[in-house]
């Protein structure tokens, strides 16, 4: 009997000793976690070298992938830059040739890469985008209101349930682009492309599509109440001719069916001239 009591005795103070080991551990995990988290911020801060914010940006993404728990705060941090570092402004876009500053495009870049699935809501409210590289960036859920977004690439791009209401996307690039369930709304999507894009159930009431192109795009269920359509393109083409590198994202030719890919869709009070382009066949309800 003393010798068991001993034998348990002594695996209780083991077990007390190595919860204290792990203790230690982690406190100090979460230190070097703390420490490189606020270095990465005082990297952000930096006012005058370049190369010591993109720095900060990098550390940041791989503190994403080192401490799970800290990636909400992270990603708020990038957007924050973000909208600190690019606010939208009325001479936002004028140029076809400026691009983003390099720290605002690697941070876009970073966010835009996140896994398939991750829960984070980027907010991007009132940035100037214009030109931006978003190339299948992961934005799902992304607040872009009021965002200019003119000429920004974005094909392949994951926007469903995205929040686009009054943003500027004029000359965006938008195919194969997901936008299920998107909402716009008083949007500028003058001269867009949405070759093979998903549109379905998405919202763009009142928007101003006028030389947008929407061949081949999913848009059942969705809602272009109210939008000005005049020179809008919705004929269906053969997408392997206007894509070919890439397949669609939805398992359909809609070039077999004729509206097929607007079944559903609501046009009232939509604006439409002789030069909106319908699918043979297809006869919208205005």
């Amino acid at each position: 009997m003393v010798t068991t009591i001993a034998a348990l005795a002594a695996l209780w103070f083991t077990n007390q000793s190595l919860k204290a080991n792990g203790d230690q551990y982690g406190l100090a995990r979460q230190t070097a976690v703390t420490e490189r988290f606020a270095k990465a911020i005082e990297q952000l801060g930096d006012k005058d070298a370049m190369d010591v914010r993109l720095g900060g940006i990098y550390l940041l993404e791989r503190l994403s992938s080192d401490s799970p728990p800290d990636r909400k705060a992270i990603f708020e941090v990038l957007g924050s830059f973000v909208r600190g570092h690019s606010p939208n402004s009325t001479d936002c876009g004028a140029d076809h040739r400026t691009l983003l500053p390099i720290d605002v495009q690697a941070a876009l870049t970073v966010i835009g890469r996140r896994g398939v699935g991750s829960p984070e809501q980027i907010d991007l409210t009132s940035t100037c985008l214009a030109n931006a590289d978003l190339i299948d960036a992961n934005l799902r859920s992304a607040k872009l209101y009021g965002a200019n977004l003119t000429r920004a690439r974005l094909s392949g791009a994951d926007l469903a349930n995205a929040i686009l209401i009054s943003a500027d996307m004029n000359g965006a690039s938008l195919s194969r682009a997901d936008l299920h369930r998107a909402s716009f709304g008083h949007t500028n999507l003058q001269n867009t492309t949405w070759i093979g894009a998903r549109l379905n159930q998405a919202s763009l009431q009142e928007c101003d599509l006028r030389g947008a192109l929407l061949g081949s795009a999913d848009m059942r269920n969705a809602y272009f109440i109210g939008a000005d359509l005049r020179g809008t393109i919705f004929v269906n083409h053969t997408y392997a001719e206007w894509v070919p590198d890439h397949p669609p994202l939805f398992d359909h030719d809609w070039t077999t069916e004729r509206g097929e890919n607007l079944r559903g869709a609501r046009f009232d009070k939509a604006r439409i001239d002789d030069s909106t382009q319908w699918p043979q066949g297809f006869v919208p309800t205005l």
